[in-house]
């Protein structure tokens, strides 16, 4: 189930344009992703 999660969160960090753009580090796309969970 966590494994799920963790590739849920994966795949929408790698769809998500202003990761890129902002140059965001792991620590800072997982502490993104905790805040705005995906469906």
């Amino acid at each position: 189930m966590a494994e799920a999660r963790v590739l849920a969160v994966e795949d929408a960090l790698a769809a998500e344009p202003r990761f890129a753009e902002r140059g965001l580090t792991r620590l800072e796309q997982c502490a993104w992703a905790l805040e705005f969970p995906v469906a």
